[in-house]
């Protein structure tokens, strides 16, 4: 339980400050705020895998949060959109 309210208190320390426009995430090209579960799963990276791997695995969660994450994102909003109007 502890852990996880750490996670928590640093996933909420590290996010961006909210922006009142309510459609802003969908048009925003910044990195995804990093989630409990993508702190979890890079300290338990951090101290089972080798440091050859550290750096691949940052660059992994970099890539994600800044590629991946929002393109999805995106696509779920304008399904949504599409489903409510259509």
């Amino acid at each position: 339980m502890l852990a996880l309210a750490f996670l928590t208190m640093l996933a909420a320390a590290t996010a961006p400050p909210v922006n009142p426009d309510r459609h802003y995430p969908a048009r925003s090209s910044a990195p995804v705020p990093l989630t409990t579960a993508e702190i979890r799963r890079l300290f338990t990276a951090l101290f089972t895998t080798p440091l050859q791997e550290m750096s691949h695995l940052l660059s992994w969660s970099c890539w994600r949060r800044s590629a991946t994450r929002p393109r999805a994102r995106q696509a779920h909003y304008q399904r949504r959109l599409t489903a409510s109007t259509g």
